[in-house]
């Protein structure tokens, strides 16, 4: 019996750090002091409650549309999880760890994405191989076309490299809920990986039009000889001119300020 027992608490406390070590707790964002296991992998996460023109779909929405999530380069790997779904990442995690190009990224935030009245979880998988973990610039932040929230301030962490990604809440979380936006300030630097919308070639999208008896249409000028065109105008000639900006919203040789 007496051989039982001690065998019983020698197995609780020896499995007590590892169970403790697996919980959520809640960390400040930024800060560099060591919160990441010998491996160096963890995560964090907080939620938010976004405006709800952010989250209403109807048609071509420029407020949906325009919400990016932005990751600063304090990891040498991570990847930023919305409701579950990934939005994106950089670097490689071990065993086939690979750092990434030291680059600020931001994500699309896909249509439909964000939950409308609730709190959305935003989780991110991090690696950092010295151990030194939290966000060292000014943390994470998401932006859409007017507005911006930036996630400083209370996070939770769990180190380890799995997790349970959860959905959006009904309910405030007790710690780590954002919903104070403001007027958006930071430059909107040029996404790394262009993500295009659905489309279709110019001939296809030549069968789709719906034409009267006795009209025909054809096809004159398309991309890329033609891109982002913003006026059309007929001269006295009957000659079609086109202005079209294919430097928007990034112009050649000058740097937003």
């Amino acid at each position: 019996m007496m051989f039982r027992l001690t065998a019983w608490l020698f197995l609780f406390f020896a499995a007590w750090p590892s169970g403790r070590a697996q919980e959520w707790r809640m960390v400040t964002v930024p800060g560099v002091d060591d919160v990441s296991p010998p491996t160096g992998v963890g995560w964090y996460r907080c939620w938010v409650k976004v405006p709800n023109n952010w989250a209403t779909l109807g048609g071509r929405d420029l407020w949906v549309e325009s919400v990016t999530l932005t990751v600063d380069a304090s990891h040498t790997a991570h990847e930023a999880f919305l409701n579950g779904k990934r939005l994106g990442g950089s670097g490689n995690f071990p065993p086939d760890a690979k750092p990434s190009d030291a680059l600020a990224k931001r994500y699309k935030v896909p249509g439909g994405s964000l939950a409308k009245g609730k709190w959305n979880e935003l989780s991110i998988k991090v690696f950092n191989p010295d151990g030194e973990g939290r966000f060292r610039g000014s943390g994470p932040s998401i932006q859409g076309y007017f507005l911006e929230c930036l996630f400083g301030g209370e996070w939770e962490y769990r180190p380890g490299p799995e997790a349970a990604l959860g959905q959006a809440l009904e309910a405030k979380p007790a710690r780590a809920a954002y919903d104070s936006f403001h007027e958006a300030s930071r430059v909107l630097f040029e996404a790394q990986k262009l993500v295009h919308g659905e489309r279709l070639s110019p001939e296809e999208s030549l069968k789709k039009f719906e034409l009267a008896d006795g009209l025909i249409v054809e096809t004159v000028l398309h991309e890329p000889l033609v891109a982002q065109p913003t006026h059309l105008s007929f001269d006295a000639r009957g000659r079609l001119w086109v202005s079209h900006y294919v430097q928007y919203p990034y112009p050649a040789g000058l740097r937003q300020i």
